[in-house]
């Protein structure tokens, strides 16, 4: 007799969805999905719609350069796994705060969401194109301490070396050129440049 009453409260309770343990989870994991579902589309739109527009102003490139100095800093000292990553980037900020000038080109890459997530400068040589300098937001490099980062992007330093080949060949240039880190080597290479020697590489367009 307790056997068929508790039975029956059972089929009450599966009858009652408030009371299954079973919906609730499935409302919690829906609710979770569609909470991915947003971050993975706010993704997509950071990362289709980048473009790139050249800074006329050098102050304005600075400013950015000094403020992503200072959180590369602050990550290489909470990321040690990452730290030569991190402090690449402070060394090409610095190269920024310290010689961009007028006689420079410099661009910046935005995301779809408005955020500035690169920069890169050129220079203009009789029958070459140089990128001086090239840079990612501080919070897009691969680094444990970067993984809850909102706003990172994949794809801006390939963007902006196709940003740079375009415009050598609109300006008549038969090859960018550049200079190099050990921790970049891998990542020119994969982008089709190859090294000219110990310092320098070159794709030609």
């Amino acid at each position: 007799m307790i056997n068929i009453f508790l039975s029956q409260i059972g089929i009450d309770l599966v009858k009652d969805s408030s009371y299954s343990p079973f919906n609730c989870l499935t409302r919690s994991f829906v609710q979770m999905r569609k909470t991915v579902d947003v971050e993975e589309k706010a993704i997509n739109l950071r990362e289709s719609t980048l473009k790139a527009f050249e800074i006329h102003t050098p102050i304005e490139a600075i400013k950015v350069a000094s403020l992503w100095k200072d959180i590369a800093l602050d990550k290489a000292e909470r990321d040690i796994n990452a730290s030569e990553q991190f402090i690449a980037c402070v060394n090409v900020c610095t190269a920024i705060e310290l010689y961009l000038d007028d006689s420079k080109r410099c661009y910046f890459c935005e995301d779809g969401m408005g955020n500035i997530q690169g920069m890169m400068v050129l220079q203009m040589d009789p029958f070459q194109v140089q990128v001086s300098e090239l840079v990612t937001n501080p919070i897009n490099i691969r680094a444990s301490v970067n993984e809850n980062e909102v706003n990172k992007v994949r794809g801006v330093g390939t963007y902006l070396l196709q940003i740079a080949e375009e415009i050598a060949k609109n300006n008549g240039k038969c090859s960018v050129y550049l200079h190099h880190g050990s921790s970049s080597i891998a990542f020119y290479k994969k982008n089709g440049y190859q090294e000219t020697d110990l310092m320098t590489m070159t794709k030609q367009v």
